[in-house]
């Protein structure tokens, strides 16, 4: 049966830990490099942005709060990467690059005992650089 004037309401799980749990749809997510599944996500309600590892369950060290990236986050196409594990002594840098014909790059080095810095945003021009 169609019910005509009411949207369809949806639904999205995460369930990579065995676990279902509801996720707000307009949640942002990026995969990254990382070989344990670390995924940095950007809620739009909170504007909270945070590196999780959803394979860990609810262990402690499966999460990791970034700075904010405000009202602007990174295109949802966007490509991440981590310079190295989350969990390794002495930090890391996590990187997001916008989509392949894009020309901004957000990073941010989260060190081992102090909270992560701020994100930059670099916005660069390829034919400028390889000029």
């Amino acid at each position: 049966m169609i019910v005509l004037g009411q949207p369809a309401k949806k639904t999205l799980y995460t369930v990579a830990d065995g676990v279902h749990r509801p996720r707000r749809e307009t949640e942002r997510r990026w995969a990254t490099s990382s070989q344990n599944g670390w995924v940095v996500t950007w809620d739009p309600a909170t504007l909270a942005t945070v590196l999780r590892n959803p394979g860990a369950g609810d262990d402690a060290g499966c999460k990791i709060v970034l700075p904010s990236f405000g009202k602007t986050p990174p295109a949802a196409e966007a490509c991440c990467t981590l310079s190295g594990e989350p969990t390794d002594d002495g930090g890391f840098t996590v990187v997001v690059v916008e989509p392949p014909n894009g020309s901004v790059l957000w990073y941010c080095h989260v060190g081992s005992s102090s909270p992560a810095a701020a994100w930059e945003k670099v916005e660069y021009d390829v034919k400028t650089l390889l000029g």
